[in-house]
């Protein structure tokens, strides 16, 4: 087992992150299920992703554009044998082809709905009730399920609803 000190913590070849005085760091998972770790540096607390501190350590610094890449797919997996640089390119190509990456309804960014409000809405379509009264019943924006009807949103749910499409544009 290698370790390298970094700014007072003891750091393995295996991800493991010591205090000074031995006892190991605690690891949080977060939302997009990276492993990371609190340390305390040049007096303020900083949160690093595991995989990049250990790839940064233990194969080289990061060049410009590149990103570390968990060789399996497992974001968990921080066995150096398992962490590799690719682009920033061909990191997101590979997120998308292994179904890492997913921007689909309410994990795209720009979603104001949430899955459930889009099923209530596409419910209430699929019954035949009128747009203008799902939205009303809903809450939400005519705009919803219009885009529901006839702008192709949300395909992952709409697939799942017989949804006439009736109704003119409004």
């Amino acid at each position: 087992m290698r370790y390298i000190d970094y700014h007072g913590y003891m750091v393995t070849d295996c991800g493991r992150v010591l205090n000074k005085d031995r006892t190991e760091r605690k690891r949080n998972i977060n939302h997009k299920g990276y492993v990371q770790i609190s340390m305390k540096i040049d007096g303020k607390w900083t949160t690093r992703h595991l995989h990049t501190l250990l790839a940064h350590l233990f194969i080289r610094p990061k060049q410009k554009g590149e990103e570390v890449d968990h060789i399996n797919n497992i974001r968990t997996d921080n066995r150096l044998s398992n962490l590799q640089y690719l682009s920033k390119s061909d990191n997101n190509k590979k997120s998308y082809a292994s179904g890492n990456r997913d921007v689909s309804g309410s994990n795209n960014a720009n979603s104001k709905y949430s899955e459930q409000t889009v099923r209530k809405v596409c419910g209430y379509l699929q019954e035949g009730v009128s747009p203008k009264l799902a939205a009303h019943f809903c809450d939400v924006s005519i705009n919803l399920p219009n885009s529901l009807l006839y702008g192709g949103r949300w395909k992952s749910i709409t697939k799942d609803y017989k949804i006439n499409k009736k109704y003119g544009t409004l």
